[in-house]
């Protein structure tokens, strides 16, 4: 494989989705060729899980997350890495070392179920104020149920938990701070972070195996 892929993390609300369509917009003006995605993915089944998340819980729907992650990996992320593109997945794998918690697995449990997911060439986690998250919460029509079953806090807690079991099994990892940035200036230091490892690699890989 020879692309390179980006995983965006972080807590509900705190600009995943936002970030990662401007860094691909951003990486697309300087002429790289991107593919841009997001988990649970678009597939049938990915479209499933949206829609039954408020009827299926604990080990029930994190064996249906982990099965669509390895589809979304066989099926998309992987065949566009092949052609050379960079892929930036808004939500990947710590997102289920996140919300499966929520759901009262273990860590250990999870990562029996998502160890076959590839390390991503980088993946940035986006921080912000608790209560700024909260605010944007309550503006949403509609809450998902592990929305409802976490907060703001909690969900930080769980993914600074995540990055450290991560990092142990030597995931390049970045984190963001939000506080107080546009978002055009949290892209600026994603695209930071990104160049900084881009220079040091010299030979950027695309993933390796976990």
């Amino acid at each position: 494989m020879t692309g390179v892929f980006v995983a965006i993390e972080g807590p509900n609300g705190v600009g995943k989705s936002t970030s990662a369509g401007l860094l691909a917009a951003r990486l697309a003006e300087r002429g790289h060729s991107v593919h841009l995605t997001t988990e649970p993915s678009r597939t049938a089944l990915g479209t499933l899980i949206r829609r039954t998340e408020a009827g299926m819980s604990g080990r029930a729907l994190a064996l249906a997350v982990a099965a669509d992650r390895a589809a979304h990996l066989n099926g998309e992320i992987e065949p566009a890495l092949a052609a050379g593109k960079v892929v930036i997945s808004d939500r990947y794998l710590p997102s289920s070392l996140v919300l499966q918690r929520l759901d009262g697995l273990s860590l250990p449990e999870i990562w029996r179920y998502n160890a076959f997911a590839p390390r991503p060439f980088l993946t940035l986690y986006l921080e912000e104020d608790p209560a700024v998250i909260a605010a944007r919460l309550k503006q949403r029509q509609v809450l998902s149920r592990l929305e409802r079953a976490g907060s703001p806090s909690r969900e930080l807690t769980l993914y600074r938990k995540a990055y450290a079991f991560l990092g142990r099994r030597h995931w390049r990892q970045a984190r963001i701070d939000c506080r107080g940035l546009a978002p055009d200036a949290v892209v600026q230091a994603m695209l930071g972070r990104i160049e900084l490892l881009n220079l040091w690699e010299r030979n950027p890989l695309s993933c390796s195996r976990s």
